[in-house]
């Protein structure tokens, strides 16, 4: 995962991710094939559900008010100066304000 920060021409201190689901459903077969009938569980807790624009990934901004998302991943973003970054962020879509656990 690439991490950047950076503060957008109004001033805003800006945090930049990526973010790729993994295979969010991972089963095993119980009795194996020799059985005949497959059977399958869930290995870990609850699946967790991604919306289909997201399958690929995205890149996730964050500041202290707000959090956005740009789908798909510009190839290269990480590289990228501060400028050509916050105009990435004004193009994602807003989805709601940040989630800190300690402020």
């Amino acid at each position: 995962m690439a991490y950047r920060e950076f503060v957008d021409e109004h001033g805003v201190a800006w945090e930049a991710w990526d973010v790729f689901p993994s295979h969010l459903e991972r089963r095993h077969r119980r009795g194996g094939w020799a059985g005949g009938e497959e059977r399958r569980q869930m290995d870990g807790g609850p699946r967790a559900q991604v919306r289909e624009e997201y399958a690929q990934g995205w890149l996730a901004f964050q500041s202290r008010d707000e959090r956005r998302r740009l789908v798909p991943i510009p190839p290269g973003w990480s590289d990228l100066d501060d400028r050509a970054l916050a105009e990435l962020c004004a193009r994602a879509t807003v989805v709601g304000e940040p989630r800190r656990l300690v402020e």
